[in-house]
């Protein structure tokens, strides 16, 4: 929402509202080439304020601002060119019905009333948003966490390009603040705790709950104004949301078996949920051999004009939340209990080897002193 603190940056300028055609798949929008960076290797140690952290004296840019896409691009954020190879399965996935639940005729009629009034964006978070994803249901379901207007914790910035030789100047981008956030619940994961220990802020990153592990579905609202936006707010909130999840993938099984296993599918899901219009779009990575250069694309998946909706229309368009979320909290799922369990594992085999170690080292000492003696 617009309303979030943030840091005044004088070079601001409001996003366009952009209106979608009803119930359609997504084209593919023209995107700039992406510049020729090179980011510091995530797994290396980074000297303080390396990782997301401009140089001393760099202000702050928020979403508002006329750079701010600029800086996203620096960073690796760009809009994918090509409709990635599992479009169709994706676009099919979000159109399941089986097991989603529809919606009642007077929640659809405020929903209406509530679209009427312009620059409602407040109303819309209220009464909109929450019974059209099924937030009450994702709130108490025992393998998800929801956390309204939560924001990630300041360590949780992408790393910066590696800029000096090319004279570009870096600004600060403040960590994620979605208004909606859906992840993990810790519960769930409490017998990997020297991993999730070991994995800090990567595995935990919402500053007013610990409970909510790997954040992978973020969702935007706004009014009348403001839909590009919520595109980049979106972007960039699973750009950070995917690096963690890399980052995890990387930990547990290589660069190597990340690039080949966990680049180049739909990991993260976000929506945008405005006065006018309604999208669904998935998020991905991209990495080349012998580099550290990592690219966070997004690519449309579903749109529809709030407009000229239908009965049907509003349950379709629930369906689709609620699909999505499942889908990646289901795939994050799957991935945690991978990737926990070997980093877990090999944190008690190097302790097992440093006790053998040490009771060895004794049992020598005591032989010395036995054949001195």
């Amino acid at each position: 929402m617009s309303d979030k603190p943030s840091t005044p940056d004088p070079a601001t300028g409001e996003g366009h509202n952009t209106r979608r055609s009803s119930l359609k798949s997504a084209s593919t929008p023209a995107t700039p080439e992406r510049p020729s960076v090179t980011f510091a290797n995530p797994l290396q140690p980074q000297s303080p304020g390396s990782v997301g952290s401009a140089k001393s004296g760099a202000s702050n840019v928020t979403y508002k601002s006329r750079i701010y896409p600029v800086e996203l691009e620096m960073r690796g954020i760009i809009e994918s060119k090509d409709s990635p190879p599992w479009l169709d399965r994706m676009t099919k996935v979000l159109e399941r019905r089986k097991g989603t639940t529809a919606l009642h005729a007077d929640t659809i009629a405020s929903f209406l009333e509530c679209l009427r009034v312009p620059g409602n964006e407040a109303t819309i978070q209220t009464v909109v948003v929450p019974p059209l994803m099924k937030l009450a249901v994702i709130m108490t379901n025992p393998s998800t966490h929801a956390a309204v207007e939560a924001q990630f914790v300041s360590e949780c910035r992408l790393p910066l390009p590696s800029s000096d030789a090319q004279g570009i100047s870096i600004k600060n981008i403040p960590p994620p603040y979605p208004d909606i956030t859906v992840g993990l619940r810790r519960e769930n994961f409490y017998r990997y705790k020297l991993a999730l220990y070991d994995l800090g802020d990567v595995a935990a990153p919402i500053s007013c709950t610990t409970d909510m592990l790997f954040p992978c579905f973020t969702l935007e609202v706004k009014g009348d104004v403001g839909y590009t936006d919520a595109q980049h707010q979106n972007r960039h909130n699973a750009a950070v949301m995917l690096f963690h999840l890399r980052q995890l993938s990387t930990r547990a099984r290589g660069e190597e078996v990340t690039r080949q296993s966990f680049d180049n599918a739909a990991r993260v899901l976000s929506a945008i949920v405005s006065q006018g219009s309604i999208t669904i779009s998935a998020h991905w990575t991209t990495s080349s051999q012998g580099s550290d250069n990592i690219s966070f694309l997004s690519h449309l998946l579903k749109s529809i004009d709030t407009s000229v909706l239908t009965h049907e229309q509003w349950n379709e368009v629930s369906r689709w939340l609620q699909n999505a979320v499942n889908f990646v909290v289901k795939e994050t799922q799957e991935q945690l209990e991978r990737d926990l369990r070997s980093i877990n594992d090999e944190i008690l085999k190097r302790g097992e080897q440093t006790t053998s170690s040490t009771s060895a080292s004794s049992t020598r000492k005591r032989r010395r002193e036995e054949i001195e003696d």
